[in-house]
């Protein structure tokens, strides 16, 4: 990852793409801000129960692969802090997408995905943007958390 003027760059399957240096989220969910611009209308995180259940499955997803053996403790730990971390400071602001895209599940999967992963990342000692021990795509591998 580098920093350039405000903004990181993530590289994802896709190639590189320009995130603000401090949001949560990542290469996914600012892609779904650019091919689907909001126009006015409202945001996942408008609507915070949305944002709840999303956080509460996820965490769930890490308990249960802990439990199976799937998930280290403190992997599992910092996923789950991390959605008590949006739960609790009531982060909604993290979840910029439009809000119809909750309903298809992968943009509001993706963005989740990679909110929980920064957050967990810092908590581990990490920086956010780059994932030394969460990293999505070995969730997705395992199917940690996209349920």
């Amino acid at each position: 990852m580098k920093e350039t003027n405000q903004m990181r760059i993530e590289h994802d399957l896709l190639g590189d793409v320009e995130v603000p240096s401090q949001a949560l989220w990542g290469a996914q969910t600012q892609r779904a801000l650019a091919n689907f611009p909001l126009q006015g209308q409202h945001t996942l995180g408008d609507f915070p129960t949305l944002v709840q259940g999303l956080m509460r499955i996820k965490q769930a997803a890490a308990s249960a692969n802990l439990d199976v053996g799937r998930l280290g403790n403190d992997i599992a730990d910092a996923i789950i802090m991390a959605g008590e971390s949006v739960l609790n400071e009531r982060r909604y602001d993290l979840f910029p997408i439009h809000y119809l895209h909750g309903g298809g599940g992968t943009s509001a999967n993706m963005n989740a995905n990679e909110v929980l992963a920064n957050i967990g990342e810092e908590l581990l000692g990490g920086k956010r943007g780059i994932a030394v021990k969460l990293r999505l795509k070995k969730w997705s591998k395992k199917a940690i958390l996209l349920v």
